[in-house]
């Protein structure tokens, strides 16, 4: 039974890897688009605590998670809600939720500053 449970988190990997490799070439229109990050953003959601709570994961996959801003949104609702942590204790998921949501509008602001050809 413990097998079973450790290798089912092992089975989503290889479809991913290989299908975030092939994505330039299989996105030929918006629908296609839409479809591969419906997938992207179930993978980071699943990954960071939002399908399955964190603490019944193995813990390399707990690591991996600390990648994602849904752990740390979900930590910061832990806290918040149910921990009772202070506005200090709140400072670290609060931060890099901060910086993820920075670095996700620079990133979106970038073709603004594209000259036209």
């Amino acid at each position: 039974m413990l097998w079973r449970k450790s290798l089912s988190w092992h089975l989503p990997a290889p479809p991913l890897v290989l299908g975030w490799h092939f994505t330039p070439v299989a996105v030929s229109n918006n629908a296609t688009g839409d479809n591969l990050f419906f997938v992207f953003v179930l993978t980071i959601s699943s990954l960071g605590g939002s399908m399955v709570p964190r603490f019944m994961m193995p813990d390399w996959l707990q690591t991996v998670s600390l990648f994602t801003p849904n752990a740390w949104a979900i930590e910061g609702f832990y806290g918040a809600l149910i921990r009772g942590d202070s506005w200090a204790q709140l400072a670290q998921p609060g931060g890099i939720l901060a910086a993820v949501a920075l670095v996700c509008l620079l990133l979106a602001a970038l073709p603004l500053f594209k000259t036209p050809d």
